[in-house]
């Protein structure tokens, strides 16, 4: 949450309009969804995500009361009896706003934001509050993410490891089948799941839920017929006007069939049969489609693991004929663990013939992280516990692949004398698994990376760390970033990330010839990602040599530009083992590498920021400058002409009295050059302990000329002051600002009253200086606005005097205020200090 105050600060609290463009940019980059409400709870501000989330334009959005988007979860103890209502939503989003302002944020909180088209969507809300330069809260700042594919892949695994213990339930296949149709009718909210057995040329119904009937398709017809013969998934979300929609089956039972989902059920490249989810209470997407084959499939080894326990009790002729038949490896093992028996599908499984398998023990096959618990469960078999087990198995070109088997003791002569069981390829459901978890990891890392990108306010520090992230997160060796200078056409290795026990290359790699890798260069330039998975994949050996293939055995390159230009680009190795790179790694690579070039786009656009603010500063000072020329004219005059005086009485007369005033006069005219010199320079903050009343009377030496051909009497009220820290050159600006706009607001002269006070206590943290006028006075209007940039009253005035006083100001870490009782009644401004023994103004 301190990074979300940090944040807001940045792109806010600033006087620019540049600075608004840029919190623009950097919110519509977020993911997220990013909203701001004022303390009324009405919207002031929100990014594209959010706009494209609820529905709405942004400019619908802003200035709506947020309670019309930001309600709470229907099991809200807060809420009404029934669904939430206008007022518990209003209810619920003072709790939160009562909360942020006692606590300062909230962290994820469970809400639900209300799209335009009325849907829910529950989101992880975090929030902060801000505050204005006083202190005081002016709105909320709140990340909210959806939270609705990640409940959904909890809701699909717990529904995959249910169908799973299935097979561990003795129940029959009919069962088997009703539970999975009810456990996907609430999985995907439809109100029908149909299961088709292929019977020749027709599909014959084993199970349709809320239906007493069977149902039976011949010829090919209808969704469920079509699905048969393509082999290929289908959805229609109006099926009356489908072309291979049937009304037979609803004229016959009178079921008003509306969307269908159907997908095919194909064991070793046979149609087994079809399953239709019909009539969700929303259209079918493509998750759908994806969602509902994975379900099935694994339903279909549920489903066959069934069918082959009861063909397990036919006898052994049939059986022989049942396991040379399908997929599935079937294999005995005896009481000591030897292999005595494998079908042939062991072939397409492993890549082995069944006699090379034969006659070995069981566990020679298994992964070793995997042989204690096979060989628990081999023993909790002989015991009477029987279930389902996943291990990875060895494969004859040495890779393991992931299987499930599920046996069974058998008997000879009425003692146990071993185990037959199925041994199911898993590979593909395990991979998907596995990707779909590195998927929701890699989301949450860039998540991470770009509310970093957001509040750094060090670029390379920000690097190291998001560096760092990505390659733990991705489990690489190594991970590099190179600038490209054009100047020399070299590549410099600016930022590097190695695991434990990986060599640092980054001291060796500094100007490196970019001719070195013509290829390389040329694609990065072409914004192509360079890949390989071994070193023959280099084209040239000074490739090789540069970039320490010996040691990488496989890299991911992605280029960087910034702002629309090559900058250089960003590499990930794998040093250990040859890694064949997935297309989530790429995904998700290419998305950090996005956000890496927006942060040296940022950190660019920061520095011409503040280059641009010294410059205004230095403005203004030379604008002071040409105030100072007229007063120094009769400053200097007078003692150049007791020089020229003197000078010519020495022409005739040696005295040393006249020499003593030639001296004096000219040492007089430089202290008043080297003063407005100094002041002229452009100087960074140099914090030095000095006097602040000397610094004063330092102003008033340049200026007392002007103030005294201006008419202004300049009454010096100083108090005792003790030493305090600060930047003189830039208090000296300060003062002189607030001098010069008091001359100009007493036109006919007047009185200018500068006091210096301390407390009683004499510390630095308590001074204060007060310039008070007895001019023109400021209007209450004007008064609230006196310090904007730009802002002025005068008919040539710039209206960056006051403003960059006030900025000079708080990087003392001080205050400055204005005050004036109206027109005519003259005006005050002055400050105090702060703490820290520096001095404020």
């Amino acid at each position: 949450m301190i990074f979300l105050d940090k944040f807001f600060s940045k792109f806010f609290m600033k006087p620019s309009s540049g600075a608004e463009l840029s919190f623009d940019k950097v919110s519509d980059h977020l993911p997220d969804s990013l909203i701001i409400i004022d303390r009324r709870g009405t919207v002031t501000s929100v990014n594209l995500a959010c706009c494209k989330l609820l529905g709405y334009s942004r400019e619908e959005i802003l200035g709506q009361s947020a309670s019309m988007f930001f309600v709470k979860h229907r099991n809200d103890p807060f809420c009404t009896v029934g669904a939430p209502t206008q007022k518990d939503d209003e209810r619920f989003l003072g709790r939160i706003l009562d909360e942020l302002v006692l606590s300062g944020y909230v962290n994820d909180l469970e809400v639900v934001f209300l799209t335009k088209d009325c849907r829910r969507i529950p989101m992880n809300f975090n929030g902060v509050v801000l505050r204005d330069g006083q202190g005081e809260i002016t709105g909320v700042l709140g990340l909210a993410r959806d939270m609705r594919q990640i409940k959904q892949n909890i809701r699909k695994l717990d529904l995959l490891k249910t169908i799973s213990l299935l097979s561990l339930e003795n129940i029959s296949v009919e069962k088997v089948l009703g539970r999975v149709g009810e456990l996907v009718k609430d999985f995907l909210s439809v109100q029908r799941v149909t299961f088709y057995i292929s019977e020749g040329d027709t599909l014959k119904s084993a199970y349709a839920s809320d239906m007493t009937s069977g149902i039976t398709l011949e010829n090919g017809k209808g969704i469920a017929g079509y699905v048969a013969r393509t082999g290929k998934p289908y959805r229609t979300n109006d099926a009356p006007t489908d072309p291979n929609f049937c009304p037979d089956v609803d004229a016959a039972t009178g079921y008003k069939t509306g969307r269908i989902l159907a997908v095919p059920v194909i064991e070793a490249s046979k149609l087994f049969g079809v399953v239709e989810a019909i009539n969700k209470n929303t259209d079918f997407t493509d998750e759908d489609t994806t969602d509902f084959e994975e379900i099935v499939n694994l339903a279909k080894f549920v489903v066959f693991d069934k069918i082959k326990e009861v063909k397990l009790a036919r006898s052994e002729e049939k059986y022989r004929e049942l396991v040379e038949s399908i997929s599935d490896v079937i294999y005995s093992v005896d009481a000591s663990g030897v292999i005595t028996y494998a079908s042939s599908a062991v072939k397409s499984l492993l890549g082995c013939s069944p006699s090379d398998v034969v006659g070995e023990h069981y566990t020679k096959m298994l992964h070793p992280d995997d042989a204690a618990s096979v060989s628990a469960a081999f023993a909790d078999c002989f015991n009477g516990k029987q279930y389902p087990l996943e291990c990875r198995v060895k494969s004859a070109d040495g890779n393991y692949r992931w299987v499930r088997t599920l046996g069974k003791i058998y008997h000879v002569d009425g003692n146990p004398a071993g185990i037959r069981a199925t041994l199911s390829d898993i590979t593909d459901r395990k991979t998907a698994e596995d990707d779909l978890k590195k998927r929701v990891t890699y989301e949450k890392m860039l998540a991470d990376i770009s509310a970093a990108a957001v509040v750094s306010e060090n670029i390379g520090e920000f690097l190291d760390g998001a560096l760092a992230l990505i390659c733990s997160t991705l489990g690489v060796c190594r991970g590099y970033i190179f600038a490209h200078n054009a100047d020399t056409d070299t590549m410099d290795n600016t930022h590097e990330w190695c695991a434990p026990g990986i060599m640092p290359q980054k001291d060796t790699m500094q100007a490196v010839p970019a001719a070195a890798m013509p290829q390389w260069i040329g694609k990065l330039k072409k914004k192509q990602v360079i890949r390989f998975g071994d070193n023959d994949k280099f084209s040239s050996e000074s490739a090789k040599s540069i970039l320490c293939v010996k040691e990488t055995k496989s890299a991911l390159v992605f280029p960087i530009f910034v702002h629309s230009e090559y900058f250089g680009f960003i590499g990930f190795d794998e040093c250990v083992n040859i890694r064949q790179w997935q297309p989530c790694d790429v995904d998700m690579l290419g998305t950090a590498t996005r956000i890496i070039s927006w942060a040296y786009e940022r950190a660019r656009m920061e520095k011409d920021r503040a280059r641009l603010y010294l410059q205004m500063l230095q403005s203004a000072k030379m604008a002071s400058v040409g105030e100072l020329a007229a007063g120094l004219a009769h400053e200097i005059g007078n003692p150049l002409q007791t020089i020229l005086g003197n000078a010519e009485l020495l022409l005739t007369e040696g005295k040393r009295e006249e020499n003593e005033a030639i001296r004096n006069a000219a040492l007089h005219a430089k202290k008043i050059i080297e003063d407005l010199m100094d002041f002229s320079r452009q100087r960074e903050m140099k914090f030095v302990s000095a006097d602040i009343n000397a610094e004063l009377e330092k102003v008033l030496s340049l200026y007392g000329k002007q103030l005294e051909l201006s008419g202004i009497k300049v009454e010096k009220r100083f108090g005792k002051l003790p030493k305090v820290v600060f930047s003189s050159s830039h208090m000296a600006q300060v003062f002189l600002n607030i001098v010069m706009n008091a001359r100009k607001a007493m036109p006919s002269g007047g009185t200018l009253v500068i006091s210096t006070t301390a407390h009683p206590s004499n510390t630095p943290e308590n001074i204060k200086v007060t310039f008070k006028d007895n001019g023109i006075g400021v209007e209450p209007a004007a008064l609230k606005k006196i310090f904007d940039p730009f802002f002025t009253t005068k008919k040539k005035g710039v209206g960056l005097g006051l403003s960059i006083s006030y900025g000079i100001v708080k990087q003392h870490g001080g205050e400055i205020t204005a005050n004036s009782e109206g027109p005519g009644k003259g005006a005050e401004l002055g400050g105090g200090g702060g703490g820290g023994g520096e001095y404020y103004d």
